[in-house]
């Protein structure tokens, strides 16, 4: 049974630009070991570079794309022992021993110029599934060295707020070796008395700290951010 539908969504490193590569149906029963598998071809066809791309073999009439992605790299055991460019990699024009980083054999051979992404980031959500997968992904780098050995697995920083805002409003949480929860965050905005009042009505809406609408982004955003953080912290 599908579970969810999961959009592949790529943004650069200047989070200035993101747009929709992929979908994923996903069933309600999957392992890890499942998770990180997916991620890994994933990541390795996104970041296959434009002339593999173009091939007539490597997608079909939908312009779907049908590689794995494993063809489209250079690795050298030379480069990767000694930590620097063997000679006869740089004669072929490679600056970085680093997979991700150096133009493809493809290109190499066609003496064309090699233009591609390198994913450095995979972020998912907590569920248990996930999580396991980004450990094994963290824990074992060396089966990943010749495709992506600079991908990095993380949290959801969405998910991670609500997880935080969750904690706040139903338990108790320690900054600072102090205790706060969700309550105390309204009792200080109900404060007309002193400064420090004024200052939490300046930053949390009343609706964030009531919690009633549990999807909301804006609230998670007030009730987790940095002017939030250093008004608990005085």
């Amino acid at each position: 049974m599908v579970k969810d539908a999961d959009t592949i969504v790529v943004t650069d490193l200047t989070n200035s630009t993101s747009i929709p590569v992929g979908l994923d149906f996903t069933p309600r029963s999957q392992s890890g070991a499942e998770v990180l598998e997916l991620i890994q071809r994933r990541a390795r066809q996104t970041q296959i570079c434009l002339g593999c791309l173009e091939s007539e073999k490597r997608h079909t009439d939908c312009i779907i794309l049908q590689s794995s992605g494993v063809g489209c790299s250079s690795f050298c055991n030379k480069c990767q022992q000694s930590g620097e460019v063997c000679d006869l990699c740089a004669t072929a024009g490679h600056v970085s021993v680093d997979p991700q980083f150096r133009a493809c054999d493809s290109c190499i051979s066609g003496n064309v110029h090699c233009f591609r992404f390198a994913v450095l980031a995979s972020n998912q959500d907590c569920e248990q599934n996930n999580k396991t997968a980004m450990e094994k992904l963290m824990n074992d780098k060396q089966p990943l060295m010749s495709h992506l050995s600079s991908l990095t697995p993380g949290p959801d920083a969405v998910h991670v707020a609500k997880c935080l805002m969750g904690s706040l409003a139903n338990w108790w949480l320690i900054i600072d070796g102090y205790r706060v929860n969700l309550v105390l965050l309204r009792t200080l905005r109900c404060d007309y008395v002193t400064k420090v009042g004024e200052e939490a009505r300046s930053i949390y809406s009343l609706n964030s700290v009531r919690r009633r609408d549990r999807q909301s982004t804006d609230a998670v955003a007030e009730v987790c951010g940095q002017n939030s953080c250093a008004l608990l912290q005085r």
